[in-house]
């Protein structure tokens, strides 16, 4: 009986620790990537080609299980590197949950406030990345560290059973309540 509870309590220890990385390892390494490689990029002058805001719906599901509507911002510009014509659509960086030309905004008027700062043919910075020029980006924006509090917290909550259940699995912790 007792190498039975032991088993069930290494199985569910690798279960919740496994959980925890899930829960927190993956979403935190994904963000602090994305912060370097936005510390990283380059800043460049470029033209913007077009804007564009779109009303759509999708991207979540509200309390009323209906699709949640938002406005899509649309940014295209032209920017050169060591001689080389870029055209780009990034906003925000790769990665980002607002990525690429569905920069999403809560209202027609927040899309277009956004907008109003990327006149057609006006002069604005963009930032590219050292190692690859072709990609690029408008607005430099990182993910705060507290803001990393979330998933963290869902690791602890995941990952400190998983290692104690682990821990009386495998006999490294001893409460007592396996023994005979």
């Amino acid at each position: 009986m007792r190498n039975v509870l032991r088993a069930i309590a290494v199985a569910a220890g690798v279960v919740f620790l496994l959980g925890g990385v899930v829960f927190a390892g993956l979403p935190i390494q994904n963000e602090l990537q994305r912060n370097q490689v936005v510390a990283s990029a380059e800043p460049v002058d470029a033209t913007v080609l077009s804007t564009n805001v779109t009303h759509r719906v999708g991207g979540g599901i509200d309390r009323n299980d209906e699709a949640d509507p938002y406005y899509s911002v649309t940014v295209r510009y032209r920017y050169t590197v060591d001689g080389t014509t870029y055209d780009g659509s990034n906003v925000t960086p790769p990665g980002a949950t607002d990525s690429g030309t569905d920069l999403r905004k809560p209202t027609r008027s927040a899309a277009e406030s956004f907008v109003d700062d990327y006149e057609v043919n006006s002069t604005v910075t963009a930032y590219h990345l050292p190692d690859d020029p072709s990609t690029s980006f408008l607005v430099k924006r990182t993910t705060p560290m507290v803001q990393l509090a979330i998933p963290a917290a869902f690791g602890l909550f995941f990952g400190v059973p998983g290692a104690v259940l682990l821990g009386l699995g495998l006999g490294v912790l001893d409460l007592g309540f396996l023994r005979r």
